[in-house]
């Protein structure tokens, strides 16, 4: 996430990256709008931060944003395994009260991070004695879902759907950033001009923002990358609650000298969510005989099943995410998640030149 402030340096506007939400509000003044560009959940928790310190708070977002639930093509990641941990649901709690209980009716699962689960990793089981660190295990676009719902209710929130920002506003000086040109998906009189006390950019990987900044004469953040060649697979189980020995997941570590890992996850509707990866090109295939042979390569047998393997009895889905690639798979049953997007497949690290 990337705030926009109205000072700048010499050469460069002042750009703050992963900010704290408790920073961001301590930047801000009383009065005036907001923007946030992306209805993430960087671009929610954002939102709801401004919304303390600004009359108005706009959110534009690319996407059609569904009513319910669902997958959408702005969280490639979405599709893959999530949780909520301790800490997390806290937070979230405090901006949104009840978020919780909502959360719960819906089906989200409570979870001790180290009693509830089994972790392997470097050839040992880690001790799963109860922590009391007490999260939530979910897919994605419920919490997703149940946080804008809850965000919405704010009066001085306003969500622009279907619209994508073109580039920035500057003053007359081009010293600060004053607002964006938006372009709406169901409108033909063209780009809209929006002015702003403040800009967030919270579109994560699909950010534009150097290149806007580049070409107005700002020089774009130095960049190192790692290429670490990492892809995983994930597929959809049905679940019933003596399988995992009544845990509610597993993670295990890639780690040497077999640089395969894997998670299973349980979500709401009586589903696992299984992850498994690889390093430097080893992926997971999407197709269910593969992808069982694939859990059954890893250190332990916990996740394909000491015996018969429960995975192989009811999958209801599959999708890939891997580095720099696009590809999918066919032929599953509809409510399957065929997905293929780039993910973290490098590390990549930012700084002032």
């Amino acid at each position: 996430m990337l705030v926009l402030h109205g000072v700048v340096y010499p050469k460069t506007p002042v750009i703050c990256a992963d900010i704290s939400f408790t920073r961001l509000g301590a930047m801000v003044h009383r009065g005036g709008g907001a923007i946030v560009i992306g209805a993430s959940m960087g671009g929610l928790l954002a939102a709801r931060a401004l919304a303390e310190h600004y009359d108005r708070v706009t959110i534009i977002e690319r996407d059609e944003l569904p009513e319910s639930p669902e997958p959408r093509k702005g969280v490639p990641q979405g599709r893959h395994p999530h949780a909520l941990h301790a800490r997390g649901r806290e937070g979230l709690e405090q901006l949104f009260p009840g978020l919780t209980d909502e959360l719960v009716a819906e089906g989200a699962l409570r979870a001790d991070g180290a009693a509830d689960f089994i972790w392997f990793n470097r050839g040992f089981y880690l001790c799963d004695a109860p922590s009391g660190l007490v999260g939530f295990l979910m897919s994605r676009p419920l919490l997703e879902n149940g946080v804008r719902r809850h965000l919405l209710r704010l009066p001085n929130i306003c969500l622009r759907q279907r619209s994508e920002v073109e580039e920035f506003v500057f003053d007359p000086t081009r010293g600060r950033v004053a607002g964006v040109h938006v372009r709406s998906r169901d409108s033909a009189d063209g780009v809209e001009t929006m002015t702003a006390n403040l800009v967030v950019d919270a579109t994560g990987r699909s950010s534009r923002c150097a290149v806007w900044l580049n070409a107005l004469g700002y020089e774009a953040p130095r960049e190192e990358k790692i290429e670490v060649g990492f892809g995983y697979t994930t597929r959809l189980y049905r679940r019933q609650p003596e399988q995992l020995n009544g845990k509610l997941g597993a993670i295990f570590g890639a780690c040497p000298p077999n640089w395969r890992g894997g998670a299973i996850v349980a979500q709401e509707g009586d589903r696992w969510i299984v992850s498994l990866g690889g390093y430097l090109g080893d992926y997971a295939p999407t197709n269910e005989e593969g992808f069982l042979e694939f859990a059954k390569s890893l250190q332990r047998p916990d996740i394909s099943g000491r015996r018969k393997s429960f995975l192989r009895s009811c999958p209801i889905g599959s999708g890939r995410t891997c580095a720099g690639t696009t590809q999918s798979s066919a032929g599953f049953h509809r409510v399957c998640w065929c997905m293929a997007t780039p993910c973290a497949a490098s590390i990549r690290f930012t700084a002032r030149a």
